[in-house]
């Protein structure tokens, strides 16, 4: 986004934030709460359906060392638990002070026990996780497995409601996935035995994950392939069952045609269907991970069942699909979208599926118009109210807006979020949502309530 405006375009900014983002008459957002202090990075959070939070963060120290694996700043990964009242748990430090750590995920279920992941320099690249039952401790740090990449490792996490757990991360050459049973009774001194063997599948990066109405976990990833010589990446999907066994084959989510795959994000549906969405370059060519048209496509766990269709056109990056419980799926992305009044053109879009379609409808521009937006974040609620909530560039410096949709509806009018608060991501617990974001250094929270 453009570090500054026209004067003209900064004055048209002020009268647009002051006559469109009014909060709504139904519901405001508290206060920001601090997590962390002010030397933390990379926090990231989730949330249950009866509203506690949990989170996970990385701290940096100035001190050098060289391991085996890595060299760079020694750090250590801390977590903490948010109750449903907004009271906050005592951080704990639950990785090693003395190596290297990165990319910290952290998943909570619905009893309120948390998972956390990271992956790990020290004699080897570890992808490491800790484990912590309601009203507890995180335990002893264990290892999961381990990794040829350090940054491009990414593990990820999905808890489910009862506890079943899914971590995926990049070895280098394959993706790995294990997983844990929600009844398996995990005490901290066996968490450990709970995960079930790795399971291998192609080789690739950018993987989500997603849990299905049986407790089954969908993989969907860009796996890398040579075609005519050159290397491309295609996206693909598998499912694994709760017993850890591959219910099927790979397929092929999306087409050679559509050009290389990155950045996917995938919701189930009750039925066990699957939305996915994606980034796809165009046919002749493009980077990876540079904006492209944003594709969508239906899938069950066996194949997919609808043709991949590109949502929007405009370059495109980051899609987030979520479902709601009234068998709707909202997806929303940033795009760049060149206008007179915003020449560089960030903004941020959005799209509906319907109940019971397979496709999405056509896609609109939430940000008000002449607005540099970017970094959306989405999410929905227990009632099925889907929340949009995204950074701009006003005159005034960094700010942030939300939107919210109704099941069966559209997206009302931008509000604002408390002064000073940069919106970062967005988490649903229960009825409440949470915009996490940066105040000053410092990593904070604010919630909008029903």
């Amino acid at each position: 986004m453009p570090a500054h405006l026209p004067i003209a375009l900064a004055l048209l900014l002020t009268a647009q934030i002051t006559t469109a983002t009014a909060p709504a008459a139904h519901a405001s957002w508290t206060q920001p709460q601090a997590i962390t202090g002010p030397s933390a990075t990379n926090l990231h959070g989730a949330g249950n359906a009866r509203g506690s939070q949990a989170f996970a963060w990385k701290v940096s120290s100035e001190r050098f060392v060289r391991l085996r694996s890595q060299s760079g700043l020694a750090g250590h990964i801390r977590a903490r638990i948010r109750l449903p009242d907004g009271r906050l748990g005592r951080a704990q430090t639950i990785s090693s002070t003395r190596e290297i750590v990165a990319h910290p995920q952290i998943g909570v279920s619905e009893s309120g026990d948390a998972t956390a992941v990271w992956v790990q320099a020290g004699r080897h690249l570890r992808i490491m996780a800790a484990y912590r039952p309601r009203g507890g401790r995180f335990d002893t740090p264990f290892e999961l497995g381990r990794s040829m990449h350090f940054d491009d490792a990414r593990p990820a996490i999905v808890v489910g409601r009862f506890g079943d757990a899914v971590v995926a991360w990049n070895h280098g050459r394959a993706i790995q996935v294990v997983r844990r049973a929600g009844n398996a009774i995990c005490a901290p001194r066996r968490a450990r035995a709970c995960f079930r063997p790795k399971v291998s599948l192609r080789a690739g990066a950018d993987h989500a994950l997603a849990l299905g109405p049986l407790g089954s976990a969908y993989v969907v990833w860009a796996a890398g392939e040579r075609r005519a010589g050159e290397f491309h990446t295609r996206l693909r999907m598998t499912v694994i069952r709760r017993s850890g066994l591959v219910t099927g084959r790979e397929h092929a989510v999306s087409r050679a045609a559509d050009g290389d795959a990155s950045q996917p994000s995938i919701a189930v549906r009750r039925d066990g269907r699957a939305d996915i969405a994606w980034r796809a370059s165009l046919p002749a060519g493009g980077e990876q991970n540079l904006a492209a048209p944003i594709m969508a496509v239906v899938s069950s766990p066996d194949a997919v069942t609808s043709q991949p269709r590109a949502v929007s056109l405009h370059p495109g990056e980051r899609p987030q699909v979520r479902g709601n419980r009234q068998g709707e799926a909202v997806l929303a992305w940033n795009e760049s979208n060149p206008t007179p009044q915003n020449p560089d053109g960030p903004q941020v879009a959005v799209a509906a599926r319907p109940a019971g379609a397979d496709t999405f409808g056509a896609p609109s521009a939430i940000t008000p118009p002449g607005l540099a937006a970017g970094g959306a974040s989405l999410a929905i609620d227990v009632t099925g109210s889907a929340h949009v909530v995204y950074a701009t560039t006003p005159a005034s410096g960094p700010a942030g807006l939300t939107h919210v949709r109704a099941p069966g509806g559209a997206f009302g009018p931008p509000s604002p979020l408390p002064a000073g608060l940069q919106p970062l991501s967005l988490i649903a617990a229960g009825a409440k949502v949470t915009a996490v974001g940066l105040v000053g250094s410092t990593w904070q929270v604010s919630d909008r309530m029903p």
